[in-house]
């Protein structure tokens, strides 16, 4: 298996490694067990020594998308995900042991030679692997936050359509993950028992009666205008 470590729910070890300091990874088994695996490995700061996973995805599936007849090209017609959690796997993980949660999803399983055209053993977004320098290319994604454009790596979602659509590993044990959209209350995010964060998707979709023929913006589950794409 080879593995990615962007995030930890512990700062020393964040700041240790280099990695994103992600308080809420800390609540991700919170009464979703499946949501976080343990792994094995001598050594409690990930990717220091040999890790034995519990699962991996299964990569070999193929990845498709097609629009709906014109001029309703949104939702798809039809769809399938490109790469699906295998039994035990969950992109969260904790050494035996300890409670600290990292954020390490697999992108390529084998020894290769690695398939980053077709993607049958490795992630859909992942666009080389370098075993030597223990390096991987992986597709970004632009999207934007508080009025600022980012780039934003995608690996997993609990969503076999967001899946799809993002290229990532579909993982439905992740849609127990507390709480949907961040938590309850005005101030979702700032449940200190979440392990979600919100996110916001849009469209550009006309709305209204005018319309014609009557077509509907993303909010109302119908098809959008020929031309309008959708933004993470």
């Amino acid at each position: 298996m080879w593995f990615v470590v962007t995030d930890v729910s512990d700062a020393s070890i964040a700041q240790r490694l280099g990695l994103n300091h992600a308080p809420k990874l800390a609540n991700a088994p919170r009464d979703c067990p499946a949501c976080v695996q343990e792994v094995k490995t001598s050594d409690p700061l990930l990717g220091r020594a040999d890790v034995e996973f519990q699962g991996a995805p299964d990569f070999s599936l193929t990845r498709t998308l097609n629009p709906a007849p014109k001029p309703h090209t949104f939702p798809p017609q039809s769809f399938s995900m490109g790469a699906q959690a295998g039994p035990n796997y969950s992109p969260y993980v904790r050494v035996r042991g300890s409670s600290v949660v990292f954020n390490a999803p697999i992108v390529a399983t084998g020894n290769g030679p690695f398939d980053v055209t077709t993607h049958t053993n490795t992630h859909d977004r992942t666009l080389g692997i370098d075993t030597e320098k223990m390096t991987t290319d992986h597709l970004f994604v632009r999207g934007f936050a508080n009025g600022r454009s980012i780039a934003y790596l995608s690996f997993d979602s609990s969503d076999a359509f967001t899946a799809t659509v993002e290229r990532s590993t579909f993982v439905p044990a992740l849609a127990d993950l507390q709480f949907q959209n961040g938590g309850d209350g005005p101030n979702r995010d700032d449940r200190s028992d979440s392990a979600r964060a919100s996110i916001f998707t849009f469209v550009n979709a006309q709305t209204g009666l005018e319309n014609s023929p009557p077509e509907r913006g993303a909010s109302q589950g119908e098809g959008r205008s020929p031309g309008a794409h959708p933004r993470p």
